[in-house]
This record gives C-alpha cells, structure tokens and sequence, in this order.
C-alpha cells in the first residue's frame, strides 16, 4: 500500500476505533449526550445516550467516515454502537498488529465499550464487522490514563497540497493505463 491511499492523506476523518484512543482526545458530558473531542484532524463525535425511557435517537442522518453512534450505559460502562458507514474509513492502526491497513465498506459495524476503572484510567474494547471486508470479527483492547490538567487538545489541521495531489493523480492514471483499466 502507498501512504497517499490513505483516508490521512486526503485529509479525511479517522474510523471511531481509530480515532477514539489515539492522539489526545477529551470526554464532555451533557444531558443525553457525550462528546468525544479528538485532537487529531479537529475531529469531534457526538454520541447520543439512550434514556432509561429507552428512546433512540434518529438513525436518519446520511452515512459518513464516522458513521452514526448510539450509546447506552450498562452498568458503569458505556457501551456505543456505531453503523451507517459510508465505506471510506481505514481501520488503520486500530487493526490487530503487524497488518497492513484495513479498508471497511459500508456495511462496517463497531462496538465501543467505555469504562474508568479508577479516575485516571479509560479502557477501551472494541468489536469490529464488516462482513464485506472481514472474514471475521475482531476485538481490540486498550487502557491510557485520562487527559490531565497539563494536557490540551490543541488544533491540528490538515492542508491538501493541490500540486502534490494532481502529480499522484497522474501518477494514478499512468498506472491505470498500463494495467489497461480507467
């Protein structure tokens, strides 16, 4: 695979499982909701949590690179279901170690499980499917301490270069070309 395949080249958003643990990321509650603010790319998800009343929130918005999440509490863990990909997001280093980059299609599907053992600790588990790309589920785990009074999510932003970006295109083509495909 070449590094200007990947959805960071283009400046698109990370998958929640990879973009939920890596860089620094910070947790914001509010009433019915928790916000994920991830430094890397400014990127943020807003994660609707179902009631006790059992409400679900509107699965209608259109597919996107984050899909649509949806959260709700077991115990002193929350457990997020995310769906309604738009078949752009890598997987990316969130895969299982020593592969190569994971593409999804739109039929990926993620379980996020949130807890804090103690107040300076999240642990992260991860179900992914995609029965389109995958020929099995896998499950990921991780633990990191949470964001601490020195720590800040600070802009990090993304520029395409328009020049670099039509040589890769033409690059792309000349390839295509001589493996006679468009």
């Amino acid at each position: 695979w070449r590094g200007i395949d990947t959805p960071n080249y283009h400046c698109w958003p990370p998958s929640p499982v990879e973009g939920s643990m890596g860089g620094t990321v910070q947790l914001v509650s509010a009433p019915g909701y928790l916000v994920l603010l991830n430094e890397g790319g400014n990127n943020f998800r807003i994660i609707p949590i179902v009631g006790e009343n059992g409400r679900r929130p509107s699965a209608s918005r259109k597919p996107s690179f984050q899909g649509s999440s949806v959260g709700h509490w077991e115990g002193d863990t929350l457990v997020v279901d995310v769906t309604n990909f738009n078949g752009k997001p890598w997987l990316g280093n969130a895969q299982p170690p020593n592969l190569l980059p994971q593409a999804s299609s739109d039929a990926l599907h993620i379980i996020e499980r949130w807890s804090r053992p103690d107040a300076t600790i999240f642990e992260y588990q991860v179900v992914v499917e995609d029965p389109k790309m995958l020929t099995a589920p896998w499950t990921g785990s991780t633990a990191r301490r949470g964001i601490l009074p020195y720590d800040s999510v600070d802009e990090s932003l993304c520029f395409l270069d328009p020049e670099l970006d039509a040589r890769h295109k033409e690059y792309a083509a000349e390839q295509a070309k001589k493996r006679g495909t468009r």
